[in-house]
């Protein structure tokens, strides 16, 4: 297992992931104000992929855009952001987590960021992309929300990967063994 322990190592790499994710996020939201903006729907990738510009005011899937907006600043953006930054902290303190892991949650946090800072700035967050095959289609999303998915993606995965075997009861007493599948304990 690889791990990271020098701090320097952990600040720069964690920072560097994060600052990549909201980057992309941030330029690719450019290029969509600038490009797509009134456009209507534009497909790539013949329909797999569609470009569509929104305005999102809510959470995932415009999901709150109508409660009122000092309630929607609290809950989409500053008890998010508390959240990101007591995740932050905890990453920089932790001594032993994989170097994948550790990319995963920058992208959390990167793509978390990105979201945050445009619906604290501007009160909304560009969406411009959907996936799909025939009707079966995702909602309109941006790259922040991929990085985000990713992140979690990448965490689980890792986490998972390298969880304890469950050991089942505890116990150190020495008492009788559970009977195996297949075998017959009447046969002596």
């Amino acid at each position: 297992m690889k791990t990271i322990h020098g701090y320097p190592f952990r600040v720069l790499f964690l920072c560097a992931v994060l600052l990549l994710n909201a980057g992309c996020d941030q330029a690719s939201k450019f290029i969509a104000r600038s490009q797509l903006k009134g456009q209507g729907t534009v497909q790539v990738v013949s329909s797999f992929v569609v470009l569509a510009y929104a305005e999102n005011r809510g959470a995932f899937l415009g999901l709150g855009s109508h409660i009122p907006k000092a309630l929607r600043v609290i809950l989409l953006g500053a008890v998010p952001l508390l959240v990101l930054v007591v995740l932050f902290i905890y990453l920089l303190r932790a001594k032993d987590m994989r170097l994948l892991t550790l990319a995963g949650f920058g992208c959390v946090l990167g793509g978390g960021i990105g979201n945050i800072a445009e619906r604290l700035v501007r009160g909304y967050v560009v969406d411009f992309l959907n996936f799909g095959i025939g009707r079966l289609r995702t909602g309109i999303l941006n790259i922040a929300d991929l990085s985000v998915f990713a992140g979690v993606i990448i965490v689980a995965f890792t986490m998972k990967k390298h969880e304890p075997p469950d050991t089942g009861n505890l116990s150190t007493d020495d008492g009788p063994k559970p009977q195996e599948f297949g075998t017959d304990l009447d046969n002596n």
